[in-house]
């Protein structure tokens, strides 16, 4: 019925033979997330080679899959969002942090989608160390905008489509806006130094944390939710903003774009090539392609120059995302052009979010028609995880 389940405890005591919130098989790793129907996969060491890192997450999830079938006669659901979950009745993760996990209840209503309704990407690069950090932070900012026009994979949740491309970030635009401090605007601020950093991100989010009783469990880097922020524990700068696509050889390639282009950005901020626009532009525009997708208009005045421009001096968020891809080509290794060639199909043929949404439109007026192509979607989204390979819907 494609309804979520809470197997991922049973599943991982099932991978380690003991009961764990964690495991690691050879070059792939497990873990559990906030929700307790939610496992995270990921590299457990850094690679960066992203043609090996798919092919041991592709096994992965295929290995994570057999248990879940074999196991439980169940299987992975992708994309950003469970179509029609209500985290009112989902269930936060006990069996291990669960001192984090209650202190981020105490401060926000974590049994909403922003927390347990939301699936994503996380991409983890080198951050560098002094210039090289600033850098790569600014070409995040430059480039975060930018990037649900490419990867926005929830149109529906609730089991009603929505008016937002991208729901996931629409609601991670608010999931910690109680602690404002805690998030800013997503788009992460311009910042000149670490020290800069650690004293205008972290020292106003942490002295917001000490007002409140009891939230010493969460007073850590990881409280950082901007689109982009500084993992000092492990030396990374983690882009955060990417809806989880319907298979892994997706995610590796907006992986391979995104690292591209901001070694690209990066590049050029070092040699002062690359303007720094106003960030109220920078989140505007990210607020446009939360909403519209790859059908949105932006100003991206730093990234679009020569562009032709409407009457309001936008341009289409399309033309900037090709840009990028050219971008992308001149730092790619030359073994990644294949996945900046699937980018390249993406940016054609609409963010997943709307090539769902194309499929059920012409439904919508009815209820069952609309619940019945809904499920017959999903079922076929949920047979990509296994087989690597993109949904075939809206002709990609």
């Amino acid at each position: 019925d494609l309804n979520a389940v809470s197997l991922v405890a049973p599943a991982l005591r099932a991978i380690a033979g003991r009961p764990t919130s964690d495991v690691e098989l050879g070059m792939v790793a497990f873990s559990n997330e906030i929700a307790d129907h939610v496992i995270e996969i990921k590299m457990p060491e850094p690679s960066a080679n992203l043609a090996l890192a798919e092919a041991h997450l592709a096994e992965g999830v295929q290995r994570f899959s057999a248990v879940l079938r074999d196991e439980f006669g169940a299987r992975l659901l992708p994309t950003g969002m469970h179509p029609w979950l209500d985290p009112r009745r989902a269930r936060i993760w006990t069996r291990s942090n669960s001192r984090i996990y209650q202190t981020y209840a105490r401060l926000f209503d974590v049994q909403t989608h922003g927390w347990l309704n939301v699936q994503s990407t996380h991409l983890n690069l080198p951050m560098g160390r002094g210039e090289e950090a600033v850098a790569m932070m600014n070409a995040a900012a430059l480039l975060i905008p930018y990037l649900p026009a490419l990867t926005a994979s929830s149109p529906m949740h609730d089991g009603e489509l929505k008016e937002s491309v991208d729901s996931r970030l629409a609601w991670i635009l608010r999931h910690q806006a109680r602690i404002p401090e805690s998030q800013g605007c997503i788009v992460p601020e311009y910042t000149s130094s670490i020290a800069d950093y650690r004293r205008s991100i972290l020292t106003p989010m942490y002295q917001a944390l000490d007002e409140l009783p009891d939230a010493s469990a969460v007073r850590h880097e990881f409280f950082n939710a901007r689109g982009a922020v500084f993992k000092f524990s492990r030396r990374a700068m983690e882009i955060r903003v990417l809806d989880t696509q319907e298979c892994v050889k997706l995610d590796v390639a907006v992986a391979v774009f995104v690292r591209a282009v901001l070694r690209s950005l990066a590049r050029s901020l070092t040699r002062r090539r690359a303007p720094l626009p106003p960030s109220p532009m920078l989140v505007r525009d990210f607020q446009a392609t939360v909403l519209h997708g790859s059908q949105a208009r932006v100003q991206a005045t730093h990234l679009a120059r020569g562009l032709p421009r409407d009457e309001e001096g936008l341009v289409p968020v399309r033309q900037v995302l090709q840009a990028l891809l050219e971008r992308a080509r001149r730092s790619a290794r030359r073994d990644e052009e294949g996945y900046l060639h699937l980018v390249e199909r993406m940016i054609a043929t609409g963010t997943l979010s709307e090539r769902i949404r194309d499929v059920l439109l012409p439904a919508a007026a009815d209820e069952e028609r609309f619940t019945e192509t809904a499920r017959g979607i999903y079922i076929e989204l949920a047979d990509s995880p296994d087989a690597n390979a993109p949904w075939s819907g809206r002709g990609f």
